[in-house]
C-alpha cells in the first residue's frame, strides 16, 4: 500500500508527468504532480480550491519520508547528515533520493505560497474518504527539515508570515 500526498493551493499547481513514468524527473526529482479532478473523495479534506496529487521519486508519497530512518529514532535531516558514512551505499542513495523529493516538495509549497496558503494532506491509498486526524501549522521549510514530514491523515497548514509594518523613518515629535 502507498502513502499518497496532495497540495492544495490558491491557484493551480502547474501538471508535471513524465515521458517514461519508471523514472523520475532527473532535474525536478518528483515522478508527477497532476490536478485533482473535482468531486474526488480526498478534495473533501482541503479548504482551498485547488488540489493536486504529487507524487516523489517512487511514484507516490512514500518517497517523501524515510520510514527506515524515523523507526530507528531520528527524526530531523541534520540528526543524520553525520551518519552518513555508516549508511550502506544503497541506505545513501535512497536517503539522498527521499531528501531530493522532500526538497522539491518544499519547493513546491514555497512557490504555492505566493498566491496564498497552501494546505499538504497525506494518507494510505484508499483512505481518502476517512477524515483528518488532526491539523498543523508549519513552515515551508519543515519538509526539507524532517525526515517523515508526511504523516498519515494530517492536514499540515503552511500560511505566509505576515510582514512586518513599514517605518517611515520618521521620528515621534
Amino acid at each position: 500500500m502507498c502513502l499518497m500526498v496532495w497540495l492544495g493551493s490558491m491557484q493551480p499547481i502547474p501538471a508535471h508527468r513524465l515521458a517514461n513514468p519508471q523514472e523520475p524527473d532527473p532535474v525536478l526529482g518528483y515522478h508527477r504532480v497532476e490536478p485533482v479532478p473535482d468531486g474526488a473523495a480526498v478534495r473533501a479534506r482541503f479548504s482551498l480550491p485547488h488540489v493536486a496529487y504529487v507524487g516523489s521519486h517512487e511514484g507516490c508519497g512514500c518517497g517523501f519520508n524515510s520510514g527506515d530512518l524515523e523507526w530507528q529514532g531520528f527524526e530531523l535531516v541534520d540528526e543524520i547528515t553525520p551518519l552518513l558514512g555508516a549508511l550502506t551505499e544503497d541506505e545513501r542513495s535512497e536517503l539522498e533520493a527521499e531528501q531530493r523529493g522532500r526538497e522539491r516538495l518544499r519547493e513546491l509549497v514555497t512557490a504555492a505560497l505566493a498566491d496564498g496558503p497552501v494546505e499538504v494532506f497525506g494518507c494510505w491509498a484508499g483512505d481518502e474518504v476517512d477524515p483528518a486526524v488532526g491539523e498543523e501549522e508549519v513552515e515551508a521549510s519543515y519538509f526539507a527539515r524532517r525526515l517523515a514530514p508526511i504523516a498519515e491523515r494530517v492536514r499540515l497548514s503552511i500560511r505566509t508570515r505576515p510582514r512586518p509594518p513599514p517605518t517611515s523613518g520618521a521620528t515621534p515629535g
